[in-house]
Order: C-alpha cells, then sequence, then structure tokens
C-alpha cells in the first residue's frame, strides 16, 4: 500500500507521467536498436524484473537470440537476468525438473556503499573495485591457467562487475569444488608458515620460501616483499631494525632472489634449536602483520568475493549488454586488456548526452561526472533540464521524477 500511495504521489508530481512505466518506454528505445547474442540461449533459464523487484518472475526460455531480443524491445524490463547454468528444460520447475547440464563460474565484486554520495556510487568506489576485478582476473590466469578466451567480463550496470569463466573443464563442477575455489582466491584457510622451511644443520641454518620462479601465492609474496625493499622504513617497521643495516639489507635481497630468507630471523645470541623456531615464529607474525596491514589486496585476499554467488550452480546473474534499472546503464561487456581503462559513467551510457530531459530532483544531488562533463550539486525539489542519460541515471536511483 505505501508503494503505492508514493507512486501516486509521484504521478501527481510528475503530471501524470508513471515513472516505471516511463523508464520502461525509455528501455525499448534502447533494445529497439540493440541485438544481445546469449551462448546456447536454449539451455539459459532467464529472470525478468520491474521497478521494485530485480527478478519478479523467472523459469523463462527462449529458443533463439531473435525471441529474445524481440520480447526485450517490446516489454522493456527493467531488469533482465540469466542462469550460470546450462538445462535441459530451462523452462521448466520446480528446479529438479530442469535437468540440470553443467554452468559457467561466476564471480560478483560490488562496490561498497558510500555512505556520503548514497544513493550513489562513487567513482572511487568503483574505481576501488575494478582493481580488485583486476587481481581476480589475474588469479583466474596465472594460478588457475585458464584461457583469456574462455572468460566473459561485464559492468554490472550498477556497482561492480561480473566474470563469467565459460570453460568445459569448470562446467560440470559442483557446488563444493566451485566454493573450494573462491576459498583460495579469497585466502580462506591459507597459512602463510607453508611457503617458508627452516634446515638445521651441525654449525647452520638457513630458512627457504618463495623465490622469482614460483607461481601462484608464493610469487606474489615474494613481489610484495622485494617491492618492500624500496621503502627502508617500512621494512624496519615490519621485520626489525637489523635492516637498517645497508650492507646486511643488500645481501638480504640479494638472497631473496635465492628463496633464502635466513637474513629475516632476528637473534640477539647464537641461537638453539628452539631459538630458531621461535625465530621463525617471530617472521611469520611480522609477515601476517605486514599482509593484513597493507598487502591483503595484492595477494588477493581483499577482494571480497561473495564466495555464495560463486558456489550457486543455478544462480541468475545481469545479462550482458542489458540495461540495469537501478542506472539506466548498460551492463556493459568489456574486454580483457580494456579493464583498466573503462569508466561506467562514460562507457556504458545507453542514452543521449546531447537531448535534454527535464526533471525534478527529490534528494540533494551531489558533484558528480557523468559522460564526460561535469555538473555540479543539485538541491533538492529542483526543476532542471539535463543531458537525457544523466536524467535517467537520476530517475533509475529514485533521485528525481521525470517532467513533460
Amino acid at each position: 500500500m505505501q508503494k503505492k500511495q508514493f507512486w501516486r504521489k509521484i504521478r501527481i508530481m510528475s503530471n501524470e507521467i508513471d515513472i516505471p512505466t516511463w523508464i520502461s518506454e525509455k528501455f525499448k528505445e534502447y533494445y529497439s536498436k540493440t541485438f544481445i547474442s546469449v551462448y546456447e540461449i536454449e539451455k539459459r533459464e532467464f529472470g525478468f524484473g520491474g521497478y521494485d523487484k530485480k527478478i519478479e518472475y523467472r523459469h523463462l526460455s527462449f529458443s533463439s537470440n531473435s525471441e529474445l531480443n524481440k520480447k526485450l524491445a517490446l516489454d522493456g524490463p527493467h531488469y533482465v537476468s540469466y542462469s550460470a547454468a546450462y538445462y535441459l528444460y530451462p523452462s521448466a520447475r520446480p528446479m529438479q525438473k530442469k535437468n540440470w547440464l553443467g554452468a559457467d563460474l561466476v564471480f560478483d565484486l560490488d562496490a561498497q556503499d558510500d555512505k556520503l554520495f548514497f544513493p550513489f556510487t562513487s567513482p572511487a568506489s568503483l574505481e576501488k573495485i575494478k582493481q580488485k576485478m583486476l587481481i581476480l582476473l589475474n588469479i583466474l590466469l596465472e594460478d588457475f591457467g585458464i584461457n583469456k578466451n574462455e572468460i566473459e567480463l561485464n559492468f554490472s550496470g550498477s556497482r561492480g562487475y561480473h566474470l563469467w569463466v565459460k570453460s568445459p573443464q569448470i562446467k560440470p563442477l559442483g557446488r563444493y569444488a566451485r566454493k573450494e575455489i573462491a576459498d583460495y582466491i579469497d585466502g580462506t584457510d591459507i597459512d602463510l608458515s607453508k611457503f617458508f622451511k627452516l634446515q638445521q644443520f651441525d654449525e647452520d641454518f638457513q630458512l627457504l620460501g618463495p623465490k622469482p620462479t614460483d607461481s601462484a601465492y608464493a610469487k606474489r609474496l615474494f613481489n610484495l616483499i622485494k617491492n618492500l625493499f624500496k621503502d627502508d622504513k617500512r621494512l624496519i617497521s615490519y621485520f626489525g631494525k637489523n635492516f637498517s643495516k645497508a650492507a646486511l639489507k643488500q645481501k638480504a635481497l640479494a638472497d631473496l632472489e635465492k628463496g633464502q630468507w635466513t637474513l629475516f630471523l632476528q637473534f640477539d645470541r647464537k641461537p638453539t634449536p628452539e631459538g630458531l623456531q621461535k625465530a621463525k615464529e617471530k617472521f611469520i607474525l611480522a609477515l601476517n602483520k605486514f599482509v593484513e596491514s597493507e598487502a591483503k589486496l595484492n595477494l588477493g585476499w581483499d577482494v571480497d568475493l561473495d564466495t555464495q554467488v560463486s558456489a550457486d550452480t543455478s544462480k541468475l546473474l545481469r545479462l550482458p549488454n542489458s540495461l540495469h534499472g537501478g542506472s539506466g546503464l548498460i551492463a556493459k561487456t568489456i574486454p580483457l586488456d580494456k579493464l583498466n581503462d573503462f569508466d561506467p559513467f562514460k562507457d556504458a551510457l545507453a542514452f543521449s548526452m546531447q537531448k535534454e530531459q527535464r526533471i525534478k530532483t527529490l534528494l540533494d544531488i551531489p558533484a558528480f561526472s557523468f559522460g564526460g562533463k561535469d555538473f555540479d550539486k543539485i538541491k533538492k525539489e529542483t526543476i532542471i533540464d539535463l543531458p537525457e542519460a544523466y536524467a535517467i541515471y537520476l530517475v533509475c536511483k529514485k533521485a528525481a521524477i521525470v517532467l513533460e
């Protein structure tokens, strides 16, 4: 009842314009000029959503991409999602009757809400989550050896990015195996001490650890510590005052290249076997402190994966190149080598920045860069003409209403 009352007020304020219908009409314009292609579409389940719910109904299927695109142009749904899974009977219900054939492995990374920017997602937050996606992508390529041609990447249309691994080796994996992959990337249960081996001889000892020829976590850990040698203050703060000595620091760096970490062990006197073990434990504590303080992201441990999404073998996610009803932006497919330069507020626009649309703001709008233009703050209840793409963005965010 509250939603109906809200929209009754909105329609009055908007000269009888029904906002959800107006958005659908705009979306129809986009879909009538766009053709979206889905791999093995006849095996996918689809879900459509409206203004207030991202998936209002699901268990839909299409026999061809042409059939799907005709439906999108006819209905202009606010949200379109499709399954990571492949089914023999994708429209069957309940789920058991669909006859699961396998699924893509998906990763969903979303930016954290910025309270000062709410309900919008700040460019800084989107940039941060993009850097996390770049790290995730590198782990998939380097650690798992996944072929670039088997990875598809798209902007979610709102707060983040979706990555799809479409590999014959991945397709049959169950929930447990998928969660193990996500847990590995997220650093769950990884013990840094396992990367180091303390060897003791009659009169000597050495600590062996990651080296430049290693791969995966060991290689990333090696590179992190090697880079730390460029900053004396930070190196000493984590691993002790011995590194203030130039000669020792130089030798430690040379040893590091051979996988020898012995000089990271700190002693006041000649160590006993028990003292060696305690020195190693102290080093591991210092290493963990360094990683927790400033290196989790570089190892992949701060990517902020939603492991439940990756483990879900029947998950519905935004259809790439469809529109997001909460922003009016395209859930745009991004070539892997273009991700670093991708700017959602320039590269994912579906509507014109030349044509104008009159709106009335319902909230205070922060200063914003959109479509390559800088916009000043706009106060609540301001009537203003804005570029169509920006106006639709604000209306979809429920921050404005459209005026004729």
